[in-house]
């Protein structure tokens, strides 16, 4: 509710799916990603995170504990996405 009158947003232009060069850390609260945009940032976050972790998925110091996501969850995501 506003008591200054209507509101009013300015949003940015829309840019197509291949113009976003994704890093999750870099984006805007206003930026929007298409399915695709999420799956490969999803795909790299979590290959970057296998190899922080040595190809470990569970267990301590495993993937699945530095993205603080159950290690059944990270397998089936794994899988989804193939990820070798």
């Amino acid at each position: 509710m506003s008591r200054g009158g209507p509101l009013q947003f300015e949003l940015p232009e829309p840019r197509t799916s291949k113009s976003i060069n994704v890093r999750p850390e870099a984006l805007p609260a206003t930026t929007l990603l298409t399915r695709g945009d999420l799956k490969r940032v999803e795909r790299e976050t979590i290959t970057a995170a296998l190899k922080q972790a040595g190809g470990k998925v569970s267990g301590a110091g495993g993937a699945a504990e530095l993205l603080n996501m159950k290690p059944t969850t990270l397998s089936s995501r794994i899988k989804a996405l193939t990820i070798r």
